[in-house]
């Protein structure tokens, strides 16, 4: 049997690290080479991570093949600088000797569009209620031509005929897609005015794209996208979303208990100061997308030449300052607990779907593709709201495992919201800033050249 010496590394990888080109150029085993002799001193997850970083940004343009690398540290030798010895990898959640990354494909848009479509026409579409089905979110905002990364999902929703639409139906893989599908009732999408005046409903209807309509036995659907996309960019009807999205940030800081379990105050304030940017992105004419709003909300902004804004909504949620390092080893508390909630749970939540392990790539891989990539602070939302759902489902489902309180408290801390006190601050720091948000929104709205 072989033996290798204390402190080696054994590195495993796909061909996509060393066949990615730019221009004629491939990056090749000997750059990789180099790359392990200028790590080998790193832990498991620093080298996993270089290799990684190094693998994304070579190639001109995204990578074009799946990139997965583990590294093995034997254990032993002088502590490494970057994992010390028995703590874990702060990227992969693992034991410091290993540490793995990937970074895979995904699927072109049009097919998994394709792959949700046969999915309603399977299980939604012959219920007596089923009155039809259109893409919602990335999916329905994405170029059909595009790749929907495998860390995101496929939002559906169907249309019932109950008066009061069914709970959520949540993330069910299907064909190699994470499809998430929810109801509607008619009575939610009445008519072309509720939905023009509705932030997170009127994207979906946005385009007269008919790939968007996934079923439509009746042609209320068609009929209520071409009324919406005919005002979509009207102004009156942007500044009604930019209004329904404030609305949902004082709503929900006015559900702020300082009687509730601490993650359930977390939580109340924690979605409203993330909604801030859905404000924005509606006066953009953008997706306002839920995990990623923040990456999404810093391209509007900078283009818009307002980093100065973005950094002041980074400060509302408490993580302007935080560090990649630190926020990776919120990760990696997190995903313990995640792994911990999925295990056990039974009570049904309307969140119930994203803490399975279905939905572990797009909870736990989806954040830790962010720190992969630098943006770590924008991981920082969906981290913190997975987190407190774990515990929430832990405290219904397994009382006894108190394990994870300390990390979360931990998280809690850094975000400058310890304690209930500290909490009701950082709620009134937010009610102020409303005002200086609607500004900013008036702004983005008056240089919209699409805004009519």
């Amino acid at each position: 049997m072989p033996t290798w010496p204390l402190g080696d590394a054994v590195l495993f990888y796909t061909d996509g690290v060393v066949e990615g080109r730019r221009d004629k150029e491939m990056y090749g085993e000997e750059r990789l080479r180099r790359l392990l002799g200028a790590s080998r001193a790193m832990g498991a997850a620093g080298i996993a991570e270089a290799i990684v970083n190094e693998a994304v940004a070579f190639p001109s343009g995204l990578p074009r093949d799946d990139i997965a690398v583990v590294v093995l540290k034997i254990p032993g030798g002088a502590p490494s600088p970057s994992t010390p010895r028995g703590r874990p990898d702060a990227l992969s959640g693992r034991a410091g000797p290993c540490a793995s990354l990937w970074i895979m494909r995904g699927t072109p848009v049009r097919h998994a569009r394709a792959a949700a479509a046969r999915w309603v026409a399977a299980e939604a579409a012959p219920a007596a209620n089923f009155a039809g089905a259109f893409l919602t979110g990335s999916a329905a905002w994405a170029d059909p031509g595009a790749v929907l990364p495998p860390t995101s999902d496929v939002d559906v929703a169907v249309v019932v005929t109950d008066p009061v639409a069914p709970p959520k139906l949540g993330k069910i893989p299907f064909e190699g897609v994470l499809v998430e599908v929810a109801y509607l009732s008619w009575n939610q999408i009445a008519s072309a005015r509720d939905v023009l005046a509705s932030c997170h409903l009127a994207g979906a209807f946005r385009s007269d794209d008919p790939a968007t309509l996934i079923a439509d036995p009746t042609g209320r659907l068609a009929r209520l996208r071409a009324a919406v996309s005919a005002g979509f960019a009207e102004r009156r009807w942007v500044r009604l979303r930019c209004e329904d999205a404030e609305r949902r940030i004082t709503g929900g800081l006015a559900s702020l208990d300082p009687g509730a379990p601490f993650h359930d105050q977390v939580t109340a304030w924690l979605f409203p100061a993330g909604i801030t940017t859905h404000v924005l992105l509606a006066a953009g004419l953008r997706n306002p997308t839920v995990r990623l709003r923040y990456p999404a909300v810093r391209d509007l902004l900078q283009a818009y030449g307002r980093t100065d804004v973005y950094e002041e909504l980074l400060g509302l949620l408490g993580c302007a300052h935080l560090t990649r390092e630190r926020i990776g080893a919120h990760l990696v508390s997190m995903t313990s607990a995640f792994d911990a909630a999925a295990a056990v749970a039974r009570t049904p939540f309307p969140f119930s779907s994203d803490i399975t392990e279905a939905a572990r790539p797009v909870a736990v891989d989806g954040s830790r593709d962010l720190l992969v990539r630098g943006l770590h602070r924008e991981a920082v939302f969906w981290i913190a709201a997975t987190y407190a759902r774990c515990l929430k489902i832990l405290a219904a489902d397994a009382p006894g495992e108190t394990g994870h309180v300390a990390g979360f408290a931990d998280l809690a801390a850094d975000l400058g919201a310890g304690s209930p006190d500290a909490l009701r601050r950082r709620a009134r720091e937010l009610t102020a800033y409303l005002p200086r948000l609607r500004a900013v929104a008036a702004e983005i709205i008056a240089a919209n050249p699409a805004i009519r």
